[in-house]
């Protein structure tokens, strides 16, 4: 790859004796970088013939948090800033697929807002969802990116709070509170 760089990882001092450290990847601009660390004591440790391993990830330098909410007549999409929970304005916001095709595309309002109309989910091999990506440059052109997937929801899906939700186009049901006296008074 033309545009890959080599970085060098901070080194460990004296011959480190633990297992394994965690340390940080010096990254000086945001957005999705690829990387591959090649390691030494990793493949030594787990391969067969002795020669380095390569791990590869990906990581996202951001400053930017997507919100979204996929409903049945519409949608939202809700962009904020990482490092203060402050609403991002002008914020290119686009809807796709999961096969990849844009169904949706348009800018965020002064609220960080981005009201998408109604979506249809379409089935898909794998996983069905949408991906959504905000995008903003900053004053000197620099581009922060950031995403969220539509069913990423490990740990808050809405049966854990017994919040009811229909995936329905149509629902047969409709609800309506009826009081046996009001709640206020003159």
């Amino acid at each position: 790859e033309r545009d890959a760089r080599r970085l060098d990882l901070p080194q460990l001092q004296g011959g480190d004796p633990r297992p394994f450290e965690v340390i940080g990847i010096p990254f000086t601009e945001p957005g999705y970088h690829v990387v591959e660390i090649e390691s030494h004591r990793l493949g030594e440790s787990l391969l067969d013939k002795k020669a380095p391993m390569f791990v590869r990830t990906g990581v996202l330098v951001t400053n930017l948090g997507v919100h979204f909410k996929h409903g049945r007549e519409n949608s939202l999409v809700w962009v904020t800033t990482l490092d203060f929970g402050k609403p991002v304005a002008g914020a290119e916001v686009a809807v796709n697929g999961c096969a990849g095709q844009r169904l949706w595309a348009g800018r965020t309002d002064d609220q960080g807002l981005a009201r998408v109309p109604r979506i249809e989910l379409e089935p898909c091999k794998d996983e069905s969802g949408l991906f959504v990506t905000a995008r903003k440059a900053d004053k000197n052109g620099v581009t922060d990116t950031a995403f969220v997937f539509s069913h990423w929801q490990k740990g808050i899906e809405t049966w854990r709070f017994n919040v009811p939700t229909s995936q329905d186009a149509s629902p047969d049901w409709r609800a309506h509170t009826v009081f046996d006296r009001t709640l206020f008074r003159a």
